[in-house]
């Protein structure tokens, strides 16, 4: 999975392994099955449960890249 904060213009990633996320690593993945890109801002308020990620992807503030069943495990994750 791959987080790319737009307004930091700066790009993370982690693998997940067994249902458990690996270490946190900055830079641009190889290959990432899920890709986010969203400002800092809107990624900490769903951290938060400040806003849902539904709404921010709805109001376009939150973009996501992936196949089908990768993105709804990505959205009960994000519950």
């Amino acid at each position: 999975m791959a987080f790319n904060l737009t307004d930091l213009d700066k790009t993370f990633y982690f693998n997940i392994e067994a249902g458990n996320p690996n270490e946190l690593i900055e830079g641009d993945p190889e290959k990432a099955d899920i890709k986010i890109r969203t400002d800092s801002e809107t990624w900490v308020g769903i951290m938060k449960g400040e806003i849902g990620g539904m709404k921010a992807y709805t109001s376009k503030k939150l973009k996501v890249k992936g196949r089908m069943p990768d993105l709804l495990k990505l959205q009960k994750l994000m519950k």
